[in-house]
């Protein structure tokens, strides 16, 4: 259970975000009517708008820590070498051979 709430962070902040405008909007239309309801509708978008925010942050952090470490392992497993460069392949049509010039 704990996996698949790590992996799907980022989205359950977007839902809260998404409730808290509409309670916000709810509460704006029923300020004037009800302001018991009012209020109780303001307290959970405030409620649900910080716990939001905070997820949406924490799931773009581990999504990039992800990155972050792939990105090692890429560099690892590929091992990038940049100093060869300067070699050029030059393929000999007289001869038909494939030769290596540094």
């Amino acid at each position: 259970m704990k996996k698949i709430f790590h992996k799907s962070k980022f989205y359950i902040g977007i839902c809260l975000l998404i409730q808290c405008v509409s309670f916000v909007i709810l509460f704006f239309t029923q300020m004037k009517k009800r302001k018991g309801l009012a209020t109780a509708f303001l307290a959970v978008a405030a409620i649900s708008g910080v716990v939001g925010v905070r997820l949406v942050r924490a799931g773009a952090k581990e999504e990039e820590e992800k990155n972050e470490m792939l990105d090692v392992l890429r560099e690892d497993f590929f091992e990038v070498d940049d100093e060869d460069d300067d070699e050029d392949i030059v393929f000999d049509t007289e001869d038909d051979e494939i030769s290596i010039v540094e």
